[in-house]
């Protein structure tokens, strides 16, 4: 089991978020209470889940949430990247294919949410 962490940072008005490791149900509550606090303060988000080896359904309910949170804003947006194939997986059987926004890259997100001022 590879253990869970994260990172933010921030720059040109852009939040970057790294999640990393195995997102089981006791990391759920710590990340939700950072992903709240930054979505109170964020409308650009790129959330790069490439080093991430598995999410469980609240960890998934969390990234939801999160995202709501930050689209609902005015031109707020959060723009995924590094979907490997195991959580592509879990993401379009659970339907956040359909809604959420996804990019090959960190350029590329960036390049949406620049367009998105």
């Amino acid at each position: 089991m590879k253990q869970f962490g994260y990172s933010l940072d921030f720059s040109n008005g852009i939040a970057f978020v790294t999640l990393s490791g195995e997102l089981l149900a006791d990391n759920v509550r710590e990340l939700k209470k950072e992903l709240t606090s930054l979505a109170e303060n964020a409308k650009r988000v790129v959330v790069d889940i490439s080093k991430l080896d598995y999410i469980c359904s609240g960890g998934m309910g969390v990234l939801v949430s999160f995202y709501n949170q930050v689209v609902q804003k005015e031109n707020g947006n959060v723009v995924i990247i590094g979907l490997n194939k195991k959580i592509e997986r879990t993401f379009s059987s659970a339907g956040f294919t359909r809604f959420m926004n996804f990019a090959d890259s960190i350029e590329e997100a960036v390049d949406i949410l620049s367009k998105d001022k």
